[in-house]
């Protein structure tokens, strides 16, 4: 059961992910030095990508990254969700693993 819950926020992330693409293209005038030059959408691209291969702290980095950029990407926000829950399902998960 938790494994199809795990794999429902990794849907929702990918559905947000199509909106977020198209919002992290806009990037806000006065960012942060550190994001200055870095393509919003690539970083959003890399962050996703890392996500969906299991790399949690990398996908999670890219995407305050982007949200450092822009913070109005709702798709950045819904992923570092997935991202900041998914430890704790795992975790659950490999516990029902073990009692059946």
């Amino acid at each position: 059961m938790r494994f199809l819950l795990m794999f429902l926020w990794l849907a929702a992330a990918q559905a947000a992910g199509a909106n977020g693409m198209q919002q992290a293209q806009t990037q806000k005038p006065g960012s942060a030095p550190a994001t200055q030059g870095v393509d919003p959408q690539q970083l959003f691209q890399r962050g996703e990508a890392a996500l969906k291969s299991g790399n949690l702290d990398e996908a999670e980095h890219a995407f305050r990254g982007v949200l450092a950029i822009n913070p109005q990407v709702a798709g950045a926000y819904a992923n570092l969700g997935v991202i900041l829950h998914a430890p704790q399902a795992v975790a659950a998960g490999i516990g029902d693993v073990a009692q059946g």
